[in-house]
């Protein structure tokens, strides 16, 4: 379109001239860095100051296992997953007191273990680990064992008090005298045979599902409303400074709206983009500031980020670029849609009735796809081609690419049909621009914008 990249030009470098969207840039973009820094800094809390007493508090509370070990334990299978450390040879001779009576055999893993078990109704499985620096008994019972949680995690209370010198034994040392920091635990069999990492990333993806497709809808119900009505002022500026008609005659219409409409969606994009950059440094900063304030925070919180970074992580790159453009070709989308409002009125206070469909279309999109049940990615057979559809493809595809529910093809299709239909209303934006400037008097009625459109 002759003339568009000149417009554009002009009205990108006009728009980022204005002194109250550079201030407001810097301002929400300050807020955003430092509000996530302030509220991590405030929650940070020294645990010197606090746990001790607690953790005192808890001692004392806690039942203490001082009525021997029961009978109902005659033999315990061993796992030790400790570096240097493969046997104990002292536990093996029957010398732990209270335990005479309990047979101790060496396994060298947890499945091994259950098949040495099988059949025995007084058996259990020791496994002895090391995390994050201390010693963690873990008392499993097999499918086949009869004996009470309670009796399975005593023989681990009396072998934790033990193992200090069971371990000195076993790599010829001196006696280390009492362990401290042990931790006992009882974990059932099911859940010591499934990988911790593979149950995180399912724990991931479906945090991952949840929000993906409202953080969707949030994000471009944001974007329309915050900026929608900004860029169908952009258009309308010409009818009040009085300039239209030297445009017209200059520029093709449909040049000039799309070089306006282009520029304020480049700047509005540049905008967002800044507070982005903004939140996430913000986040990062006050995670170093936990850091420094309270490592026992900090690792909670490293923790919850791990997760995120899974879940995320699980995500594909070429997905991640089909989604955020057609999230922004949404956006430019409804850019458009605002110009053929702008193009109907004849002055700031007229925008406001012309551009009454903008805002319902975006909310009647919204409850159209949820009501046809999207969750998690998820849509009703009948209901699939929503993604095909610019206003509905808009709010769900992203996610639904995201999460694998549809391949890139089909995303592909939906971007298309997207950037297809927004050039198609900046044809229509034109041809009501150049219809309406030589309109005079009221906003014209409903069956007669088809014919000023197409007498264009």
């Amino acid at each position: 379109m002759k003339g568009m990249s000149t417009v554009f030009r002009f009205s990108l470098a006009q728009q980022l001239k204005i002194r109250s969207t550079r201030v407001l840039t810097v301002v929400v973009a300050l807020i955003l860095f430092l509000l996530p820094v302030i509220i991590m800094a405030v929650s940070a809390k020294s645990p010197s100051e606090e746990e001790p007493s607690v953790q005192m508090e808890a001692a004392e509370e806690e039942p203490a296992f001082t009525a021997g070990i029961p009978d109902s334990v005659k033999e315990v299978f061993y796992v030790p997953e400790i570096p240097d450390l493969k046997t104990l040879p002292l536990l093996e001779t029957g010398a732990l007191e209270g335990c005479e009576n309990i047979a101790f055999t060496y396994a060298p893993s947890v499945a091994e273990a259950s098949a040495m078990a099988m059949g025995k109704t007084d058996a259990i499985i020791l496994r002895i680990a090391e995390e994050d620096g201390e010693v963690l008994f873990s008392s499993l019972l097999p499918d086949d064992s009869a004996v009470n949680p309670g009796d399975a995690l005593s023989v681990a209370e009396a072998v934790s008090e033990a193992f200090p010198a069971l371990a000195a034994d076993a790599l010829s040392l001196p006696d280390m005298g009492a362990k401290s920091g042990l931790r006992l635990e009882f974990v059932s069999p099911e859940e010591e045979s499934a990988d911790p990492e593979e149950t995180f990333r399912e724990e991931a993806h479906g945090i991952l599902a949840l929000l993906l497709p409202y953080l969707n809808i949030l994000l471009i119900y944001f974007l329309v409303l915050y900026y929608g009505q900004s860029s169908a002022n952009s258009v309308i500026l010409e009818k009040t400074s009085k300039l239209m008609d030297t445009f017209l005659v200059a520029v093709k219409p449909e040049s000039m709206i799309l070089g306006k409409v282009l520029a304020y969606w480049v700047a509005a994009l540049m905008q967002f983009l800044i507070w982005v950059a903004a939140l996430f440094a913000g986040v990062n900063v006050g995670r170093l500031v936990v850091r420094a304030l309270s490592p026992e925070a900090s690792e909670g919180m490293e923790k919850l980020l791990s997760l995120v970074k899974l879940s995320f992580g699980q995500l594909t790159l070429p997905a991640v670029l089909l989604a955020v453009l057609i999230v922004i070709a949404g956006f430019f989308l409804y850019c458009c849609m605002a110009a053929i409002g702008a193009a109907f009125a004849s002055k700031p206070e007229e925008l406001s009735q012309t551009i009454a469909f903008f805002s319902l279309t975006l909310v009647v999109s919204m409850l159209v796809t949820l009501s046809a049940g999207f969750l998690n990615g998820e849509m009703a057979y009948g209901a699939r081609w929503f993604d095909f559809v610019p206003f509905t493809s808009i709010l769900i595809t992203p996610s639904r690419l995201l999460l694998g529910k549809i391949g890139l093809i089909p995303g592909i299709a939906s971007l298309a049909v997207t950037v297809l239909l927004s050039l198609i209303f900046i044809v229509i934006a034109g041809r009501s621009y150049r219809a309406m400037s030589l309109y005079k008097g009221n906003l014209p009625k409903l069956k007669d914008i088809p014919r000023l459109i197409m007498g264009s």
